[in-house]
C-alpha cells in the first residue's frame, strides 16, 4: 500500500550537519521523490540567542541560515517540523555547568528531572526560541523517547507517584505549553509501550499530542494489544521508519537491504492501521547521525543519500521493484545498478553522480582500505617473526621482514593519500568540525598503526639478526 499521507524526511543535526548550501541542492529531490516535508531536529546547531547563546556549537546555523531552508522548503510546499527534546537525550544542554542543576541523575546528562520547577522554565523558552524561527509551523516534534532513570532523585521520590505518572504529567505541561500557541505537539511513543491504558485515558493526552511510533527493525516488534491501546487513548497517529543511522552506532556505510525490509514491514502493517486510527498522519523516515550527544558519528548524510531516495520512491509507490531500483540507480547517475549492501562489493569503485557522491564514493573506498589494513593487522609475518614479544626485545629475522615491509609502505601511502582526497569531499559539504570528526575518528589511527609498524620493521631490520635483548 502507498503512502498517501505525509512523507516527512528526518534531518539529524546533532551530527554532521550539511551545510545550507547542500540542504538547499537536495531539497528538490526529495520532492520529485515524494517528499512532503522536513522533521529537523537542531539540537545543538540552532541558532539560539539572549540567555541561550551558550547552547549553540561552534558551528550552528545562523538566523539567516534557517531563514532560508524555510523560504527554499516554501517554495517546494514542504511542510518543515522543527523537533526539540524536552525530556531524554538533552546532552547538549546539561552537558553545561550551569544547567547540571537540571539533571535526575547528578552523574548523567541525558534526563532532566520533571519535578524541578525551572526545567519547564527552560524548555519554555527553548521552545519559545525555535517557533520564533518557525513562525509557521503546524506542529512541534517535542521528542520524550529513551527517558532514562525517571524518579530517581530525591524531589521525584518525594512525589511518591509512579514512574509513568511523571513522565506523562512532565509530557502534559510541555504540551500545554505548545497547544496555547495553536500547534500540534508530537511526542516518540517508547515510553509509553508499557503504560497502562487506564492511565494513558486518565491523562487525556489525544487531545494533547500525536504519537509518533517508531521501530527500525527488519521484523517490527511491539508490545501485544500496543495498538488496540493506542487507538483508543489517541486520534492521530505518525510512524517512523529509518533510511540511515540504525544499524549500529559505529557504521559508517549504509545498508539500503536492511532499510527496504524496514519500509516493506511498515507498509505491510498500513492498512490495519488505518483501520484503527482515526488519522494516519504521515511517515517520517529518520537518518540518524549519531546515537546520542557524546556518540562518534554514523553514516554521513550523502552516504545514506541512495537509502533515502529508495525509501522516499518505496513510501511513494507502495512497494519495492526491479523498476524502482533501476530510476533511483538512473536518478543518481549510477553507471550500473545501484548496491543495495555495500559490504559485500568485489570492486568499490563505483561511478555515480549525485550531491555528496564523493563522499559516497570515499566510503566505499574506505571499505577496501580498511580490509587490506585488516589483512596486515592479521599477516602472518606480523603475528610469527614481529609480535610485541619480538619488538620488545630487538628479536627478528630480517629475511622475514624484508617482503612485508613494501606491503605496508604500500598501503600507509594510499590511506595517506584517501585522508588527503576525502578532506577535500567533506569541507564541500560540512563544516570543519565533521570534517576533523570523520578523519579523526575513521583514519588517523589507522595511519599511526601502519607509521608504527613501519617503524618497528625498519627498526628491528637495521638491527639485525642478534641475540635477544634483555627484556627490561
Amino acid at each position: 500500500m502507498a503512502i498517501n499521507c505525509h512523507r516527512i524526511v528526518h534531518l539529524d543535526l546533532k551530527g554532521a550537519p550539511p551545510k545550507i548550501s547542500y540542504i538547499v541542492q537536495i531539497l528538490p529531490l526529495l520532492k520529485e521523490w515524494g517528499c512532503t516535508g522536513l522533521l529537523m531536529e537542531y539540537e545543538d546547531t540552532f541558532p539560539y540567542f539572549d540567555n541561550l547563546k551558550f547552547l549553540s556549537n561552534s558551528e550552528a546555523y545562523t538566523k539567516e541560515n534557517v531563514e532560508q531552508i524555510l523560504a527554499e522548503a516554501k517554495k517546494l510546499h514542504l511542510e518543515v517540523i522543527p523537533l526539540i527534546q524536552t525530556f531524554g537525550h538533552l546532552e547538549f544542554a546539561l552537558k553545561h555547568d550551569n544547567l547540571k542543576c537540571l539533571r535526575e541523575v547528578p552523574n548523567y546528562p541525558m534526563s532532566l528531572c520533571p519535578s524541578n520547577s525551572e526545567s519547564c522554565e527552560f524548555l519554555y523558552e527553548i521552545i519559545n526560541q525555535i517557533l520564533s524561527l518557525h513562525p509557521n509551523a503546524k506542529w512541534l516534534h517535542i521528542g520524550a523517547d529513551e527517558v532514562s532513570n525517571i524518579g530517581y532523585c530525591g524531589k521525584c521520590r518525594k512525589r511518591r507517584i509512579p514512574k509513568e505518572e511523571l513522565f506523562l504529567g512532565h509530557v502534559e505541561n510541555i504540551a500545554k505549553f505548545v497547544k496555547k500557541k495553536n500547534i500540534q505537539p508530537i511526542i516518540w511513543d517508547d515510553i509509553l509501550r508499557n503504560v497502562p491504558q487506564e492511565t494513558l485515558l486518565t491523562f487525556n493526552l489525544s487531545k494533547m499530542v500525536d504519537i509518533m511510533v517508531w521501530d527500525y527493525r527488519k521484523e517490527l516488534k511491539f508490545p501485544d494489544e500496543m495498538w488496540e491501546k493506542y487507538s483508543k487513548a489517541f486520534e492521530n497517529l505518525w510512524i517512523a521508519t529509518a533510511f540511515k543511522g540504525a544499524t549500529g552506532p559505529c557504521k559508517y556505510a549504509t545498508d539500503i537491504k536492511y532499510h527496504i525490509a524496514n519500509h516493506r514491514a511498515w507498509l505491510k502493517l498500513l492498512p490495519m492501521l488505518k483501520e484503527k486510527f482515526k488519522n494516519v498522519q504521515g511517515v517520517v523516515t529518520t537518518g540518524w547521525s549519531r546515537y546520542d550527544h557524546y556518540a562518534i558519528l554514523c553514516e554521513l548524510l550523502p552516504v545514506g543519500f541512495p537509502s533515502l531516495a529508495i525509501s522516499l520512491n518505496l513510501l511513494n509507490t507502495g512497494s519495492f521493484s526491479e523498476n524502482l531500483h533501476t530510476k533511483v540507480s538512473n536518478d543518481l547517475k549510477f553507471k550500473s545498478t545501484l548496491p543495495l549492501v555495500p559490504f559485500t562489493l568485489k570492486d568499490l569503485d563505483v561511478e555515480c553522480s549525485f550531491p555528496g557522491s564523493n563522499i559516497y564514493r570515499g566510503t566505499l573506498k574506505y571499505l577496501k582500505l580498511r580490509e587490506e589494513i585488516k589483512k596486515l593487522e592479521k599477516h602472518e609475518r606480523i603475528r610469527g617473526w614481529m609480535s610485541t614479544y619480538h619488538i620488545k626485545r630487538k628479536f627478528a629475522n630480517p629475511a622475514h621482514l624484508s617482503s612485508f615491509l613494501p606491503n605496508v609502505k604500500y598501503t600507509l601511502n594510499e590511506v595517506e593519500n584517501f585522508r588527503c582526497e576525502m578532506q577535500n569531499h567533506l569541507i564541500e559539504v560540512f563544516g570543519n568540525e565533521t570534517v576533523s570528526e570523520f578523519l579523526e575518528t575513521l583514519l588517523d589511527d589507522k595511519i599511526m598503526f601502519l607509521k608504527r609498524l613501519v617503524n618497528d620493521c625498519e627498526s628491528l631490520m637495521q638491527i639485525g639478526a642478534g641475540l635477544k635483548s634483555n627484556s627490561e
